[in-house]
């Protein structure tokens, strides 16, 4: 008997062709999509990205300038930074009308600080810098998450859509804490994915995680920051290991250096302020903006399915892809990357739905999960359902027909406004003051090379679609739509007259002159960044039934002096109270006292009236 040589090909065991096909379709279940040969290029080097964020860099800047602050966040917000930069402010106490402003931390106040006064920007600017810069940032890393978890090409258009998706635009062009907030979050989740996934990982990235969720604690919250970073992750880790399993892998990650980073970094500031406020602060940040917003917010309160209608129009123009990548991100959850992608997407929506205060924006740390999971759908060729093919054909054949055909509605529009022929247009409230015939010749020539334009680079996205190269038609779409935004950005100045305070500021100051006055209502920062003269009160909350209520008799003190007061009744527009409004009843109540002067707008939505305590003669 022969015994085979250490050279000897060894005989392959036979094996059976069904074991072969279900260990191959298991493995498949679990497996990345394979990556293209520039997915192994650093994100720095990749000319397609870097081309990419430059593009986003641009628009949004071009959409930060020309515009003043609006209502209602960004005018509070700049006034906060305001106070804090003069000389009697404190960079570590934020203050709106020199009461404590205790709903944000004060990386969003510092940031905008720190451009105003390093570069000596105009705060206009400055503020909105560090909204636009991480906006870039955001869409970078979903490149990152994209590439490391599917591939480049994947993570390259994710990038595309997610600068393009409505909500996102805007916010990354608006002095907001949202865009900052979602980068933070969303790179703390990747890196700590990364750790969690690979078992090679350099150590660098529990640095990074540690940072950035610090980043996005201090800019607008820890618990939730905290909550839509790790609970995913946790989910994913059951799913993967099973219960036991999670408190093996977190015990293996070695989190604690990360941990003791974390909290060397944001501690110091809520530790300062519990001692320089104490009950005051604890009560406001923690219980009012963090514990009572869970179950009855006193703003933004919505039902439960909030979230179900206003993602449709947030997610615009790519909301057709909703329904396919959902659909499809169920179908393949058995694969670890679309699995890690989902859980993300799902524990966002469904936390936040079952908060009481909702708004659209705060969705924004799923946006990179959903983006990736939408072009993953679109990209993946192997179908775990026949009606992923359908419906993705089908929305592939509208989907580029659509951006043409806006395209020339946009153009029609744009000759009906330029003879004044626009149906829809309101012809009172704020709006009359914008349509003047300057407006509507300036509006109607953008209007008309935007639509031109976007036709141009829509049809080039349906010649690709056309070819079945979808990625690479909605990557001419993206472009579609940055020029629509880009063109938008010469108009913005010119809507200052519906969106600014800085009008009504100007009618105040001519109305009352160097007299002094009180506001009653949300001290809406508008009148104290753009009058430049504080009021002698701000009144939160009156009421008309308890005539024994401090506030109220302060306000009564305070228009009962002999000399002329004024009060500045803010409200939202009348045609909007219900006989059960409180605020209505305060509003009548002061109003048939005393002798309006002057009334009009702050924003499109809200209104003013400015009382004078010279009693009204019947």
């Amino acid at each position: 008997m022969t015994t085979p040589s250490e050279n000897t090909p060894i005989p392959k065991t036979p094996i059976r062709r069904d074991t072969n096909e279900k260990n191959a379709k298991d493995e498949a279940s679990d497996a990345i999509p394979p990556k293209e040969s520039s997915s192994s290029i650093h994100p720095l080097k990749n000319r397609r990205l870097l081309l990419t964020l430059a593009l986003f860099a641009v628009v949004y800047f071009f959409n930060c300038w020309g515009r003043d602050f609006w209502s209602p966040e960004e005018i509070e917000f700049a006034q906060i930074c305001k106070e804090m930069n003069s000389e009697k402010g404190s960079w570590m106490k934020p203050t709106l009308g020199g009461e404590p402003y205790n709903e944000k931390p004060p990386l969003i106040y510092w940031s905008g600080l720190f451009f105003q006064n390093a570069f000596l920007l105009d705060p206009h600017i400055a503020y909105r810098l560090p909204s636009i810069i991480f906006g870039v940032l955001g869409i970078w890393v979903t490149f990152i998450f994209g590439q490391r978890f599917f591939n480049a090409k994947v993570g390259w258009v994710s990038c595309l859509i997610h600068g393009t998706s409505i909500v996102y635009f805007g916010n990354a062009t608006w002095f907001r804490t949202d865009v900052p907030f979602a980068f933070g979050v969303v790179l703390a989740f990747t890196s700590f994915a990364i750790v969690f996934t690979d078992k090679k990982h350099p150590k660098i990235w529990k640095i990074i995680g540690a940072l950035s969720l610090a980043f996005a604690s201090l800019y607008k919250s820890p618990l939730l920051g905290a909550y839509l970073c790790f609970m995913p992750l946790i989910m994913f880790l059951w799913f993967q290991h099973g219960f036991k399993g999670v408190l093996i892998e977190l015990i293996r990650a070695r989190l604690g250096s990360s941990v003791i980073l974390y909290l060397v970094l944001v501690l110091p500031w809520y530790v300062y302020m519990i001692f320089a406020q104490g009950d005051g602060f604890v009560s406001e940040n923690i219980g009012e903006h963090h514990l009572d917003r869970l179950f009855d917010a006193t703003s933004h309160q919505q039902n439960g399915f909030y979230y179900f209608k206003s993602i449709l129009g947030d997610f615009l123009p790519w909301t057709l892809w909703l329904p396919l990548a959902i659909y499809s991100g169920f179908m393949h959850f058995k694969r670890t990357p679309v699995k890690l992608s989902m859980l993300a997407v799902l524990v966002t929506f469904v936390t936040l739905s079952l908060i009481s205060s909702k708004q659209g924006k705060y969705l924004l740390p799923m946006w990179t999960p959903l983006c990736v999971l939408t072009i993953y759908c679109i990209y993946e060729k192997s179908r775990e359902s026949i009606w992923e093919g359908y419906i993705g054909a089908g929305v592939s054949k509208i989907f580029p027909w659509i951006f043409v055909t806006l395209s020339g509605v946009g153009f029609v529009a744009s000759i009906l406004l330029l003879v004044n022929l626009l149906p829809g247009i309101p012809d009172e409230g704020p709006i009359k003051n914008l349509m003047t015939d300057g407006f509507r010749y300036k509006a109607a020539i953008i209007l008309a090379i935007c639509s031109l334009g976007t036709a141009f680079f829509s049809w080039k996205g349906l010649g690709q679609f056309n070819k079945n190269k979808l990625l690479d038609g909605m990557a001419w779409i993206s472009v579609a739509v940055c020029w629509t935004f880009f063109m938008g950005s010469f108009l913005y100045s010119d809507f200052n007259v519906v969106k600014s305070g800085r009008g009504f500021a100007q009618t105040l100051k001519e109305t009352i002159k160097d007299k002094p006055y009180a506001i009653y209502g949300t001290p809406r920062a508008g009148i104290l960044y753009y009058a430049e003269k504080p009021p002698v009160k701000i009144l939160k909350k009156l009421d008309p039934l308890a005539q024994n209520l401090k506030p109220q008799e302060e306000l009564d003190a305070f228009l009962s002096h002999p000399e002329e007061q004024f009060l500045i009744m803010y409200y939202k527009r009348k045609d909007k109270f219900t006989e059960k409004n409180e605020l209505e009843a305060i509003f009548g109540k002061y109003k048939n006292m005393y002798q309006e002067k002057a009334s009009g707008y702050v924003g499109s939505r809200r209104q003013y009236m400015i009382l004078s305590n010279r009693i009204v003669v019947e």
